[in-house]
């Protein structure tokens, strides 16, 4: 209860600030990192209950993600940086589809497994 209730707390704070800098990506920008520090103290919790909850391939995999989010994340504000004299729908498809792209194109090279399996399936539906 008081991990929920303290990140919460810094979710709320967080959502606040950046509100104010970033304006409505401001509050999901605070509130992701919020759930981020939710999971995380509750996996330090776990492990220090019941042992190391997560092993050397789920961290790699997590390295993975929280790389090709950030990179990807910083491409899509680049292109909105750029495209600030467009209509509202083509340049949220424009940012929506850079980070998608680049997002996807990391965790495949990077070999995340999620992303491995899910280009092999998309392959091999392609095939038939």
């Amino acid at each position: 209860m008081k991990i929920a209730a303290f990140s919460l707390v810094v979710s709320t704070g967080l959502a606040w600030l950046f509100m104010r800098w970033f304006g409505a990506p401001g509050i999901a920008l605070g509130s992701s990192i919020g759930a981020f520090l939710n999971t995380a103290l509750n996996l330090r919790g776990l492990s220090g209950r019941l042992g190391s909850v997560l092993r050397g391939t789920d961290w790699r995999a997590f390295g993975i993600t929280l790389v090709a989010g950030v990179l990807a994340g910083a491409a899509a504000v680049g292109v909105a940086r750029l495209t600030g004299g467009v209509a509202p729908a083509p340049r949220g498809v424009a940012v929506l589809g850079i980070f998608g792209i680049v997002y996807a194109a990391l965790t495949l090279a990077l070999k995340h497994p999620d992303a491995v399996r899910t280009w092999q399936s998309l392959t091999a539906f392609r095939a038939r």
